[in-house]
């Protein structure tokens, strides 16, 4: 899958395929010149330029930068879980100097970016590749996956507690009843 904006509604499409399994849902943010921000509770999964040129970066998990700057327009490719008990937890790795980066364990990647913007990511093997021909001096990844929220674990561990304690409780009252 390549990275460049071919059209909107087929890197939604894409994206969408390709988040399924992690329960996301993906909007889009689109802005006129180099910035595109998320709308709270999203984060940023991957970027396009105007240019059709991929080179890109993500700013604090929501903030997509194009590099290039006769971009015209930024679009930031947004996600957040469609079950509010999860969070996406997301980074953005660049390396310079290397022409591919793998995703790291645990993780799925959702977006790459080239220095020079000849660059794809491939699914299959969860790989961002610079095509070697265009001596690209970095290479970035976007990775993320879905977690549960603080909340939901601390309200699962008191339901677990609190489910303890009643058992518990039968029992005692079972054992005074039966010593009685």
């Amino acid at each position: 899958m390549c990275i460049r904006d071919r059209s909107a509604a087929h890197w939604l499409q894409l994206k969408n395929e390709q988040n399924a399994d992690m329960g996301l849902t993906v909007t889009e943010a689109h802005a006129s010149g180099l910035y595109a921000t998320c709308p709270a509770g999203t984060k940023a999964t991957g970027c396009s330029c105007g240019n059709t040129r991929a080179e890109f970066l993500i700013h604090n998990q929501v903030t997509c930068q194009c590099l290039i700057p006769d971009s015209g327009w930024t679009k930031a490719y947004c996600a957040k879980p469609a079950d509010a008990k999860y969070e996406l937890q997301c980074q953005f790795r660049k390396a310079e100097q290397v022409s591919s980066l793998a995703v790291t364990p645990g993780l799925v990647a959702v977006g790459c970016s080239c220095g020079n913007s000849c660059n794809s990511l491939h699914l299959e093997t969860n790989i961002c590749v610079c095509h070697p021909y265009c001596k690209s001096p970095w290479v970035a990844i976007n990775e993320c996956r879905v977690a549960k929220t603080p909340a939901a674990i601390a309200a699962e561990k008191a339901a677990a507690d609190k489910a303890a304690a009643d058992k518990a409780a039968a029992e005692k009252a079972a054992a005074e009843k039966a010593a009685a």
